[in-house]
């Protein structure tokens, strides 16, 4: 019983010389590492999960909604245009009217809008009373066959006289004894004309999305890994969409109050922020939603994708600051890539990639 005993204790004894053994190993170990990185708080930060966060602000752009009705009429016919100034910069300025011009194609302006009751030359801007927001001309023809009329309206700078925005309508116009003039072949003539001057058709005009932010909205998330799903690229009928991707700044994000500050005196222990606007400079709508993705530095590597960013009408941008942490030392690249599956038709798909170069010291 003895002799049994002291085998159990002895067996027990090499157990406990064996964890110690472990033990020590382990902690000098870390204690190697420490010294080679420069501190146990930087080891901790790179075994800890990669932080990314991201922060946008919408910003649409200035522009006039035209609403023609009607936006197929014959000649000699009424036609009441009526518009909407959407996020004006500047206050007190006039609106004025012109018109294409377009061959056996004239207007005729109604009294207590428009000074005068003569021909509206074509091309001309005329001065629109300024608590105005709808006019009624009258399109004439001297034609056998339908035409196109393009008629704008221009916001004008009280101090400059330099034009602001500016929005745009087609209407298509029937000789007078066409009246009977089909709905689908107006419409291809508005098309027809839609594809040759850029000029949003009466079917496009854009309207305010419920599922879209206002002017200067900021969100602020932080966003997970996500997984993006297959869909069919989706195609313009007036004007094509340009997203473009540009560079604002590089610098820091407070852990605490998420402010970013512009420096290129980057610590491997701070929060690196990117900040950067996507803006479509096209001649049309993207009609769908998109994303981007970041290809980050971080230690390990990772692969940040977005959320669904909403549609942006031509001037739209949105200005995003993207932050992360978990970089080592040295030069570091950030590649960020907008729309990266090609689900957007874009005039221009060479401008969807911004790559920027930061420096991380100890």
């Amino acid at each position: 019983m003895s002799s049994t005993h002291h085998i159990g204790v002895g067996h027990k004894q090499s157990k406990l010389i064996l964890i110690v053994v472990v033990v020590l190993a382990l902690l000098l170990g870390s204690w190697g590492v420490i010294r080679a990185t420069g501190s146990g708080t930087q080891i901790h930060s790179y075994l800890a999960s990669v932080a990314v966060s991201v922060r946008s602000l919408f910003i649409p752009t200035e522009r006039i909604v035209i609403t023609a009705s009607p936006t197929i009429t014959t000649s000699g016919t009424a036609v009441t245009l009526s518009w909407e100034h959407q996020n004006p910069h500047v206050e007190a300025g006039t609106y004025t009217f012109a018109y294409l011009c377009t061959e056996n194609l004239s207007v005729l302006p109604t009294r207590n809008k428009i000074a005068g009751e003569k021909k509206l030359d074509c091309d001309t801007h005329v001065e629109i009373a300024p608590e105005a927001t709808s006019l009624t001309i009258i399109p004439v023809l001297n034609d056998t066959k339908p035409a196109s009329l393009i008629a704008y309206i221009q916001y004008i700078d009280p101090k400059t006289k330099e034009a602001l925005t500016q929005g745009s309508t087609i209407l298509v116009v029937n000789p007078e004894d066409s009246a009977d003039q089909s709905k689908e072949g107006a419409i291809e003539e508005q098309k027809d004309m839609s594809a040759s001057t850029g000029v949003i058709a009466p079917t496009e005009i854009p309207t305010k999305d419920t599922n879209t932010r206002e002017a200067g909205t900021e969100r602020r998330i932080t966003v997970p890994i996500q997984t993006n799903t297959s869909i069919a690229a989706v195609t313009t009928p007036y004007g094509s969409s340009d997203l473009a991707v540009y560079l604002i700044d590089i610098g820091t994000l407070d852990r605490d109050t998420n402010e970013f500050n512009a420096t290129t005196s980057i610590a491997t222990n701070e929060r690196i922020a990117i900040k950067f606007y996507v803006k479509n400079i096209g001649t049309g709508s993207t009609n769908t939603s998109w994303y981007f993705g970041a290809n980050l530095p971080t230690f390990p590597p990772y692969i940040y994708t977005s959320d669904a960013q909403q549609k942006l009408l031509p001037g739209d941008r949105i200005e995003f600051t993207l932050g992360f942490d978990q970089v080592t030392p040295g030069e570091k690249t950030v590649r960020i890539t907008i729309d990266p599956a090609g689900q957007i038709t874009e005039s221009d798909e060479t401008n969807n990639a911004l790559t920027v170069n930061i420096n991380t010291g100890s």
